[in-house]
């Protein structure tokens, strides 16, 4: 049996079924590590979890798993795999949301979704930077909106309200959001964890809804005059034989 301090090698596989039973059973209070961050902790109160302790940009960080009662130990030790993936690109799982499904069948969140997403594709991408900037402008502007929603109740509406508030202003990081979105719909449906009709695909679908990026006026602010400059600006208008009558205000 691991040693109950926490003081744990790098390998995964030091628990076993029959152990991890024993110490549910016996109820006394601190984390035993099975490796490489996975612990089960027993608290004070007699509550028996999974627990994936990392570091990450030199901070320490715990995350649940999952009951005892719920999550098996293979479970919990693929559930820490998932997230060390996560974690060697820079990524906080905890950031990114991987939620903790309570059912084997319950259809994912968003979140979660997009992190399962992040995990298949990350490899293919140039580097870590690319995967966290993935992470910040969904959980920036997605997860406000749908984040916590089941991945297959996402609407048109959905995408709009995340949208329509930044595509004028922000237009080349709204296109961004709008593609990631895409994607992590169609790789629910790729999952079947919704129908292949996809509420963020633009051709065919947001292009009749949104104005084409390209065609989107960038606005210009005029620098304003500096302060000392008015009296005399004002006094060269007045005596401009178009200028505007004295009375007239700006």
């Amino acid at each position: 049996m691991a040693s109950r301090s926490g003081a744990t090698g790098t390998l995964m596989g030091k628990l076993t079924s029959k152990a991890v039973q024993k110490l549910a059973k016996e109820g006394k209070k601190g984390m035993t590590g099975d490796g490489q961050g996975l612990y089960l902790q027993v608290t004070a109160g007699g509550s028996v979890s999974w627990i994936y302790r990392f570091k990450l940009q030199g901070k320490q960080r715990y995350m649940g798993l999952g009951s005892f009662s719920e999550t098996s130990l293979a479970k919990a030790r693929e559930r820490a795999s998932d997230n060390r993936k996560l974690v060697k690109s820079g990524i906080d799982p905890m950031e990114a949301g991987i939620a903790v499904e309570q059912a084997e069948d319950a259809t994912p969140s968003f979140t979660s979704c997009a992190a399962r997403y992040i995990m298949s594709h990350r490899r293919s991408w140039r580097n870590a930077k690319h995967a966290r900037q993935w992470v910040s402008t969904l959980k920036t502007y997605a997860r406000p909106v749908i984040g916590a929603k089941p991945v297959d109740e996402v609407t048109t509406q959905d995408v709009l309200k995340i949208l329509s508030p930044i595509w004028t202003s922000k237009t080349e990081t709204a296109k961004r959001v709008q593609g990631r979105i895409e994607n992590v719909l169609d790789y629910a449906a790729a999952h079947s964890y919704r129908d292949p009709v996809n509420p963020a695909r633009w051709r065919g679908h947001l292009d009749k809804l949104l104005a084409r990026p390209s065609r989107v006026k960038k606005v210009t602010h005029h620098p304003a005059m500096p302060y000392e400059e008015v009296a005399a600006f004002m006094a060269e208008l007045q005596a401009t034989p178009a200028s505007p009558p004295r009375h007239c205000s700006f």
